[in-house]
């Protein structure tokens, strides 16, 4: 086994391999989402654990566990492990889980209806359901979009029991993930053209399918892909039965942030065969600042082709002395075995000569021209014919020179060199001229003319491949800056590929060191000015614009700023200042072509709430001419334009007002858990008439209108009458979702389908208030008998559980105070007034009848805050007063000597007493649900009333020493008490 360790961006990376198990790399994390990076001959395998978590039974959203995965770049499939065990005592139960790209997934389990206005389904969805039996349960999920997936899980509980703790079993389920990440390793990175003069083409041969990606920076209106020079390749062979195609038969699959899924929505796919012509160009609306990935494969044969890939910008960039080159040694690309190209007998016997093999005699060096030219169009395409007699010249030297045989290669000379900067500096000048003349201008072609300049370099390039071995082909090492400016998050290979430099031999056994070069190249470049580069003599360029032929495609374009408030997801955009530093409040959109609204969200921050997009005619236009109408798309990652029919958008949300009626003059759109990311509004005026629904021509310039994107919790912070607006937190998350009331149901508590009647929650009410009021028998009695402690627990308890249920009721509530404070004292008073009617019943002395009313006091009322819906807090006190009760009749037994209290009592008052509190009990512990709350539990709170009443013991009759004051009573003198209790009466 060899351990390998390297610091990489600060973090310690530790590889594991071992000899069972070749080509395996192992991350070590310490936390509960560990990292595995695996690599066999797919490719790499990235792998994801996550410890357990507890998952709860679902009524709202707030009882889901949120889950997270982070999913690499150009990942094929990712694989998905769930395991879910519950407690040992309990039976397994189902647990669903839902999971979703970028943001919290919008759900509804129940089936309740969404609110309207609410744009939900935006992406996909993956739905799974197990069971808590620890058998395994697996997800896959082919070609996922790179970044942040979450995944909420809960238990499906379709009991509405309600359960008290401590009688039944505590069951709890927990939820284990694992998830692996296959990544596609053969994917070719594809150098976009930003500059009207370059011209930066992929050749590669295509037996299958090929994935290739570009990075796409900011501002980039359009993406073109264009393939050409396509060759069909019958049965692979490419020396015989190659041939080019009128049209390249293989099919372009388009997608953003993720490999190409041919079964997702998001996936845009061509079919080259149908276009008619040997170029097969693709316009693509492109994400910003983003990656892109392109799936080619042939439909039937192998084929060879071209791949160019060309970024438009509306945006008018500054002067840079970016300059991408490239030069392809093909004496060196087709050394060795027959390659894919369609390159003929003539390398090969290049190859052989130098080996020290003879030459066939019967090549002429005319057939050797001729095979040389039908290489060289196999390359660069049939359109490169067209070359200058100095080119032509040189390519038969190179010939002459070659077909000596035993010659042996040399380094270009500096006066190869010399003519080298001659065609640099005649290109220069002719780029120059054409700029001068198409100032102001922008063009797709080429700044120079091919048959020209770059005919005249290309002929010298690949004369000093054939020379010398010092031209820096594919493998040149590249370096300036970047093109663009925006592309901080391409890999270094790619942001390297800027410039190619021109180092080699100056002469023969001097060799120039390349990255030196290339270091002195760029700062000639950069410095405009001339340097020495060994013996060579650099150039500098001039600096060139980038294309912009799409300025009349292009739209306006208002990016809107953000503006962030106190709190959780409270933000809203506004239009940019103006001058005096103003916020415009109205926005005029040009009648002319569409209007583009942009604004762009943070991850995890920004996605817990619900995006409002709000828009509306300005009530101050002139409507006695026409009528105004626009159409909006709202859209995540892409622009998208209205459809002038209005008939909605591909893969938007559609955004319609008029000005025939208020009712339509404005409109919203709320969009919950919205994703991360660049967001789009395309708005589109139109005119018509008000009897007919013909476009006419408007008759001003402008159409004016208010518009409002904000964000909020739950919907504008509310849920509506029947429900309130709540954050939580799980797994490190913070979302906000709304707490219905009454039966209501939904996200914003707006499906009342299943909702209780207003009678039947008034009635509710009611009961759970009214029924306390069955404690004033039990108060007059104590005061009767002169328990004035016991008169005051029970006017307490009266007081706090009516005013507590009365706030705690759904739909028709008043609260006094604080719910939690009102709670508290409703369980603890109720306890309390069982523990004092047990130690009156007791019959002590005054001395420990005082002490025990205070010791009651502190151990319930720590036993409440502790646990105040726990069943031990109700029978700890419970039992502890009835074992003192019990005891002191047991010693009144033994010392009367006979039944302590009477057989009376015990027929009239203790089972009567018994009874209704067991029946109460048995209600409020077994029988209590959502459904029938109401009928029992006011119940019991009649149940205990009653109990109490009857199980309050006879009024104490006391002695009085001479001094009038009351006499403390030995538990000796009980015999009055006794008296009093053979011969009480419930009507006495």
């Amino acid at each position: 086994m060899v351990l390998v360790v390297w610091w990489w961006w600060r973090v310690v990376v530790v590889v594991v391999v071992t000899a069972s198990w070749p080509g395996v790399l192992s991350r070590v994390q310490a936390s509960d989402a560990s990292t595995n990076s695996l690599t066999d001959a797919g490719g790499v395998v990235v792998r994801e654990v996550l410890a357990g978590r507890q998952v709860y039974s679902y009524r709202f959203y707030k009882d889901v566990q949120i889950f997270h995965f982070m999913v690499p770049h150009h990942v094929s499939v990712s694989k998905y492990n769930f395991t879910a065990n519950d407690t040992v005592a309990c039976d397994p139960r189902n647990i669903t889980i839902f999971l979703q790209a970028h943001s919290y997934p919008v759900i509804n389990p129940d089936e309740a209806e969404f609110p309207p206005g609410l744009w939900v389904n935006r992406s996909k969805v993956y739905e799974l359901h197990l069971r808590s039996d620890l058998q395994p349960a697996y997800l896959s999920v082919p070609n996922p979009v790179a970044g942040d997936w979450f995944m909420v899980a809960f238990i499906t509980e379709a009991s509405n029991r309600i359960t008290q703790a401590g009688l039944f079993p505590s069951c709890h389920a927990w939820l284990h993930a694992e998830a692996s990440h296959n990544q596609e390793s053969d994917i070719t990175t594809v150098v976009p053209e930003v500059h009207a003069h370059q011209d930066i083409q992929l050749l590669q041969k295509i037996e299958d399918s090929q994935y290739f990606r570009f990075y796409v920076p900011s501002a980039t209106w359009e993406v073109e892909v264009n393939i050409s020079n396509c060759v069909v390749l019958e049965g692979g062979n490419t020396s015989s039965s190659s041939s080019f195609s009128t049209s390249c038969p293989v099919d372009v699959a388009f997608r953003t942030q993720a490999l190409p899924d041919r079964d997702s929505q998001d996936t845009v796919i061509y079919n080259c065969g149908e276009i008619d012509g040997s170029d097969c160009v693709v316009d693509l609306v492109p994400e910003e600042e983003a990656w892109h990935y392109l799936q080619i494969s042939p439909t039937g044969s192998p084929v060879q082709l071209s791949l160019a890939v060309k970024l438009y910008s509306c945006e008018e960039a500054m002067d840079s002395s970016y300059h991408l080159l490239s030069r392809v040694d093909v004496d060196r690309l087709c050394r060795g075995e027959r390659s894919a190209l369609p390159l003929h007998t003539r390398h090969e016997r290049a190859e052989e000569l130098s080996s020290g093999q003879e030459r066939n005699e019967k090549d002429s060096p005319a057939e050797e021209e001729r095979t040389w030219k039908e290489d060289r169009e196999g390359i660069y395409g049939r359109s490169d014919r067209g070359r200058n007699e100095k080119g032509e010249e040189k390519e038969r030297k190179g010939m002459e020179k070659e077909s000596g045989g035993k010659e042996e290669r040399v380094g270009n000379t500096i006066e190869e060199e010399s003519s080298v900067i001659e065609a640099w500096e005649s290109f220069i000048e002719k780029e120059k001229t054409s700029l001068a003349k198409k100032e102001g201008a922008f063009v797709k072609e080429r700044v120079v003319d091919e048959e020209s300049a770059m005919g005249e370099e290309s002929a010298i390039g690949e004369e000093s491949a054939m020379h010398g071995e010092s031209t820096v082909g594919m493998e040149s090492t590249m370096g300036v800056k970047s093109a663009t400016g925006g592309m901080e998050n391409v890999t270094e290979a790619t942001k390297n590929m800027t410039i190619v430099g021109i180092a080699g031999t100056v002469s023969e056994g001097t060799t120039v060191d390349t990255e030196e070069g290339v270091r002195n190249l760029t700062l000639g470049l950069l410095d405009g000015g001339e340097r020495e580069v060994g013996a060579k003599r650099v150039v500098p360029f001039p600096s060139a614009r980038p294309r912009q032929v799409l300025r009349e495609k292009c739209w306006p374009r208002h990016n809107l700023v953000k503006k962030t408030f106190g709190g959780n997801f409270v933000f809203e955009y506004d239009l940019s200042p103006d001058e005096n530093g103003s916020v415009p409040l109205l926005l005029n959109l040009t009648n002319a072509s569409p209007t583009l609204l942009t604004f762009f969200l943070q991850p995890i921050i920004d996605i817990g709430g619900t995006l409002s997009v709000e828009l509306a005619l300005s009530p101050f236009m002139n409507l006695t001419v026409h009528n105004y109408t626009v159409y909006g798309c709202l859209t995540l990652g892409k622009r998208e334009e209205p459809s002038p029919d209005g008939d909605g958008c591909n893969r938007g949300h559609s955004l319609e007002v008029n000005s025939s009626s208020p009712m339509t003059a404005a409109v919203a759109v709320l969009v919950p858990f919205p994703e991360p990311g660049p967001w789009y509004l395309t708005l589109r005026p139109y005119c018509y008439l008000t009897n007919t629904s013909e476009k006419i021509e408007c008759s001003s310039n402008v159409t004016t209108i208010l518009f409002s994107v904000t964000s909020a919790s739950c919907l504008g912070g509310k849920c509506g009458r029947y429900g309130s607006c709540y954050q939580y937190i799980s797994g490190g998350f913070i979302f906000s979702t709304c707490v219905c009331d009454a039966g209501y149901r939904g996200w914003g508590c707006t499906d009342s389908s299943n909702a209780t009647p207003n009678w039947e929650l008034l009635l509710g009410t009611l009961l759970l208030t009214l029924s306390n009021l069955f404690f004033l028998p039990a108060i007059i009695l104590a005061l009767k008998r002169r328990y004035f402690a016991e008169a005051l627990v029970y006017a307490f308890t009266m007081f706090f559980s009516t005013f507590y249920h009365a706030c705690d009721q759904e739909a028709y509530n008043f609260c006094m105070m604080r719910l939690s404070v009102m709670q508290f004292c409703d369980f603890y008073s109720a306890i309390f007034s069982f523990w004092v009617t047990l130690i009156a019943m007791a019959d002590l002395p005054h001395s420990l009848y005082s002490l025990l009313h205070v010791a009651g006091a502190l151990i319930v009322a720590l036993g409440v805050e502790y646990d105040r819906t726990g069943l031990w807090v109700f029978v700890v006190p419970s039992v502890s007063a009835f074992l003192v009760m019990t005891s002191s009749w047991i010693w009144h037994c033994k010392q009367e000597r006979g039944c302590y209290p009477s057989k009376r009592y015990w027929l009239t008052c203790l089972l009567p007493g018994v009874l209704l509190a067991a029946t109460g009990l048995f209600c409020y512990a077994l029988l209590e649900t959502h459904d029938n709350y109401y009928y029992i539990h006011s119940a019991w709170h009649a149940t205990m009333a009653l109990a109490i009443l009857c199980l309050l013991p006879p009024s104490r009759q006391g002695k009085q020493d001479r001094s009038g004051d009351e006499e403390v009573e030995p538990l000796s003198g009980a015999t009055t008490h006794l008296e009093e209790g053979r011969n009480y009466s419930p009507g006495s």
